[in-house]
């Protein structure tokens, strides 16, 4: 039986990984993954976290630069709103009818999806909006749930402080993982200090 598959830099891209993340669901014999260097992305990271989470065999899994939390360019004004996907750095003046009806939409999704969207940052003029979503919360939710994974590697998949203060959270009831690597993502000094905390009382 397979019991490490290494498919680092295979060019496998969001749909692929939701194929792989469906076999998951139904494998019992994997017990590494490495998905490193792929560009999985937030909707391939997502369905992988989901399978792990229903997997209780595989112990180690890569997933090192796979853009797993990823920003949208940033745009001016309404330009590529998507509703149905409106992460993104969005810089509006409400002065201009329509950019102030996409700040009315943006400000009703931050409060309807508070589990669904990590942050939304407001400030003065022009109104800027920071949304990103949850690759580092579908993790943490995953954490919760999974009894078998002892490595996971979310390196440069830029992370936020946001995402490691999910992690953190997530850690204090998981007794199973043994290594998380966090290497360059952008958790900064508040997502380091929640994690310091998570390690004094794990001791």
């Amino acid at each position: 039986d397979l019991h490490t598959l290494d498919l680092s830099g295979c060019r496998i891209g969001g749909e692929a990984a939701m194929v792989v993340a469906e076999a998951l669901k139904h494998n019992n014999t994997l017990r590494t993954l490495n998905l490193n260097s792929n560009p999985i992305g937030e909707d391939g990271g997502r369905h992988l976290m989901i399978a792990i989470g229903e997997n209780d065999e595989l112990a180690h899994m890569g997933l090192r630069g796979c853009n797993f939390t990823t920003w949208k360019a940033e745009l001016s004004g309404a330009a590529r709103f998507n509703r149905k996907n409106p992460d993104g750095h969005y810089r509006l003046s409400l002065h201009v009818p329509h950019q102030r009806a996409i700040a009315i939409q943006l400000i009703a999704l931050g409060k309807k999806n508070i589990e669904t969207w990590t942050n939304c940052k407001l400030a003065a003029t022009p109104l800027t909006f920071l949304l990103w979503s949850v690759g580092a919360k579908c993790a943490a939710d995953m954490l919760d749930v999974n009894k078998s994974l002892t490595r996971l590697n979310l390196n440069w998949n830029n992370i936020t402080k946001t995402g490691a203060i999910s992690l953190a959270t997530a850690l204090h009831r998981n007794t199973m993982l043994g290594t998380l690597e966090l290497a360059y993502n952008g958790i900064e000094s508040k997502g380091a200090s929640e994690l310091g905390m998570m390690l004094y009382k794990n001791r």
